[in-house]
């Protein structure tokens, strides 16, 4: 099952009693927890039945009880188990040995940071191209909209999202060449800022291309000289 299947199989409300989801870095799972707790806590009363752990801070026991309680007023409980990789190993076979037999009323996630054995039944492995591919929100453009308005955070945000492969570094590169155009074709000329732009666009697409500065750290860069200017 992919990631994108998961969010359309919640929304039509086709859930299975568990789902363990499995990515390289927090970014991901971050997203992803964003993406089920949106779906599931619609109503006020949803938090009642709502519930999330961490595995470096409790133990099996704790989170299989609160799996195992009825759920209140409504007909499903979410039980979301992050950092499932910190359970000790004794705690996290005791977890697994649930999965044989869950109960009916729960869904429960698992979600795990690197590689651990685990079972392979409803293993949901996340990527970067999954949160471009399913966000309704996602414009490409967004990355020079918040570059336009010096905001950083939100531009790296973008980069983040659409930065999946080597080969979307030039896209990349092209969409921002594209952007600065667009401001000298506004303004009816190129100026001193804009030529200073151009420049630092240039300069580090050879610095790249010529394998200088490694493509990301050379993005980054970029982006953090072309809200300064």
């Amino acid at each position: 099952m992919t990631y994108s299947q998961l969010l359309s199989n919640l929304k039509k409300g086709k859930l299975e009693p568990f789902y363990i989801i499995q990515a390289s870095d927090n970014y991901l799972i971050k997203e992803a927890l964003k993406g089920i707790k949106g779906i599931f806590l619609k109503e006020k009363e949803d938090i009642f039945n709502y519930h999330i752990f961490s595995g470096g801070e409790t133990e099996s026991a704790a989170i299989l009880n609160t799996v195992r309680t009825l759920p209140f007023s409504c007909e499903r409980r979410l039980v979301i188990v992050d950092e499932v990789e910190k359970l000790r190993d004794s705690e996290r076979e005791k977890l697994f040995s649930y999965l044989a037999k869950p109960v009916p009323f729960t869904t429960l996630f698992l979600f795990i940071k690197g590689k651990i054995p685990f079972p392979s039944k409803n293993l949901i492995r996340l990527k970067k191209w999954d949160f471009a591919q399913t966000s309704e929100k996602i414009n490409p453009f967004d990355l020079t909209r918040w570059l336009e308005r010096k905001n950083l955070p939100k531009t790296f945000e973008m980069l983040n999202t659409l930065l999946v492969k080597k080969s979307d570094f030039p896209k990349i590169l092209g969409m921002l060449a594209w952007w600065l155009r667009q401001k000298a074709k506004s303004k009816g000329m190129i100026d001193k800022k804009l030529l200073g732009e151009f420049n630092e666009l240039r300069t580090m697409e050879l610095a790249i291309k010529t394998g200088k500065v490694a493509p990301r750290l050379g993005l980054e860069l970029l982006l953090i000289r072309l809200a300064q200017q």
